[in-house]
């Protein structure tokens, strides 16, 4: 009865073919949106589109239901047509409206948000021309019966009738004739009331995020945070200052994800300037970073937690590509070691950009070849997306990172100073060079590193240069397994190291010519 009273207020009412048009477009459009994670964008655009636009609110409400349970079961074609939409002939335009301000949070790289929205268009232009035709037919035909039926006429002044008209189709506008509401074409298109209401809920929303722009800034930050590096982080406060593009992070602690029971890096203070013209294109580039009061390296009060997908560990390689000898038959501790190793080399392969290049040149072999080698996994309807697309920049990068007077557990009386350029989620479209450069505050450590420029990724040199100056002999060789006595005992060694590497064919080729020199202290044996 609900229904039929409020299509029956469609019917007798003030609607005109426009509005109703209108209602079923934008009804269709939200209803294939999937939801707000993928387009909060698009959603708060179509919603803010049928408030300001004079359409039916009624109708745009029923054909938003419905689309919704309709698109459900078209998910599978609407990805079909997204597929084809940005990896077809129109992947240029796609692109630019994906990598353009304010459009980037409409998730038009979802294959799915942006099929589905071209199903909801063609199927919004269907209903609205099917809707209004039917509307505009209902009428003209009412009102031929009103002027030349005398025997609708009589039935339609009985008080019966007109009482069960009103309980199905409610009272609708009693005062007008069929022809009245024949002649209402097209109407004001433009709801004055909307605009208000836009206006006054934006100014709402802007003075709400005056009194919480903190905390809401604070846990998403943290959140994003924790997904980039697999483990706790904490933030104790954060605030954005966009007049001075200027970003403020107080209690910053970063929990080591390889080993939860330490932290990474604690600092009392993060600042940064904030590029907030890529802030509109859903990218996030920090110009200069500087910690104040860092520290390396501090055991936590509590077990930090792992967050995401625990890393996936390297499989060993088989006994016949090993030697007789392996590390475990000459260092203690080796499997922690191996751990390191590996984490320093995917650190590499991350920072340098190796392995994104390696996924390109993947995804560019022919499709036979990846149907010979792997099956293709079924693809993820909801968060599947064109990230070749997002090519114009990396989704973060630090274009100048300084830490100093960093102290760490393993020097006595000295701090680090730590100065990075052009670290980036996505390195290898990063045009400019990647450099790490470290040093300790007596000159007694030091490393630096070139992550390679815009030609960085397969088959490209990479420099690193290390010393270590009065290491103790003792603790050096602790760690080795040597029959007897070990050799040397006392005394100090300097270590240094300038080599390179590169990655080629899949694999990584380290030339790391090590020179060592030491100033030994004889002692005697019982």
């Amino acid at each position: 009865m609900f229904l039929t009273r409020k299509i029956g207020k469609i019917l007798r009412g003030n609607s005109t073919p426009f509005q109703l048009f209108m209602a079923c477009v934008l009804g269709m459009m939200l209803g294939f949106v999937p939801g707000f994670s993928q387009a909060p964008g698009l959603l708060i655009a179509l919603s803010f589109a049928l408030i300001i636009i004079n359409a039916n609110l009624v109708l745009a409400a029923l054909v938003g239901v419905l689309a919704k349970l309709v698109a459900l079961p078209l998910i599978p074609l609407a990805y079909s047509a997204g597929t084809f939409l940005l990896d077809g002939p129109t992947q240029g335009l796609f692109k630019t409206f994906i990598n353009a301000p304010v459009l980037a949070f409409f998730g038009l790289e979802y294959y799915t948000v942006t099929g589905g929205q071209f199903l909801g268009v063609v199927l919004g232009l269907v209903a609205g021309v099917l809707v209004s035709f039917g509307m505009t037919s209902f009428r003209k035909k009412m009102a031929d019966l009103e002027k030349s039926s005398e025997k609708f006429q009589n039935y339609s002044s009985k008080f019966w009738v007109r009482t069960l008209v009103w309980i199905i189709l409610g009272g609708g506008d009693q005062k007008e004739s069929w022809d009245s509401f024949l002649a209402k074409k097209f109407g004001n298109p433009i709801r004055l009331l909307g605009i208000v209401f836009v206006v006054l809920l934006g100014s709402l929303l802007y003075i709400l995020s005056l009194f919480f722009k903190g905390p809401i800034l604070t846990a998403t930050l943290q959140a994003g945070l924790e997904r980039i590096n697999g483990a706790t982080v904490e933030v104790k406060d954060a605030e954005v200052d966009f007049n001075a593009n200027r970003l403020t992070v107080t209690g910053l602690v970063v929990a080591d994800a390889t080993n939860l029971e330490y932290d990474l890096i604690r600092a009392q203070k993060l600042e940064a300037d904030v590029d907030t013209t890529d802030l509109l294109r859903k990218r996030v580039r920090l110009d200069k970073v500087y910690l104040v009061d860092a520290t390396y390296g501090e055991k936590r009060a509590y077990q930090a937690v792992q967050v995401g997908r625990p890393p996936k560990v390297s499989d060993p390689l088989p006994p016949d590509e090993l030697d007789d000898k392996t590390i475990e038959d000459y260092v203690v501790d080796s499997a922690e070691w191996k751990e390191k190793l590996a984490k320093l080399k995917k650190w590499i392969e991350q920072a340098s950009g190796i392995k994104d290049k390696m996924e390109d040149q993947i995804a560019q072999l022919p499709d036979e070849v990846h149907e010979e080698k792997v099956a293709l996994p079924r693809p993820d309807y909801f968060y599947d997306r064109a990230l070749h697309l997002l090519e114009e920049s990396p989704s973060f990068t630090v274009g100048e990172f300084i830490a100093e007077e960093v102290d760490v557990p393993f020097l006595v009386a000295e701090t680090l100073n730590i100065r990075c350029k052009n670290l980036s989620s996505h390195p290898h479209l990063i045009k400019e060079d990647k450099e790490v450069s470290i040093s300790s505050s007596k000159g007694t450590l030091g490393m630096s590193l070139f992550l390679g420029g815009p030609s960085g990724g397969e088959g490209v040199t990479y420099e690193i240069a290390f010393f270590y100056k009065g290491l103790p002999v003792d603790e050096v060789l602790s760690g080795i397994k040597m029959g007897g006595s070990p050799p040397l005992q006392g005394g100090t060694i300097d270590i240094s190291t300038d080599g390179n590497w590169k990655s080629q064919e899949g694999a990584m080729f380290v030339h790391l010519p090590v020179t060592v020199y030491g100033e030994r202290h004889d002692r005697c044996h019982p």
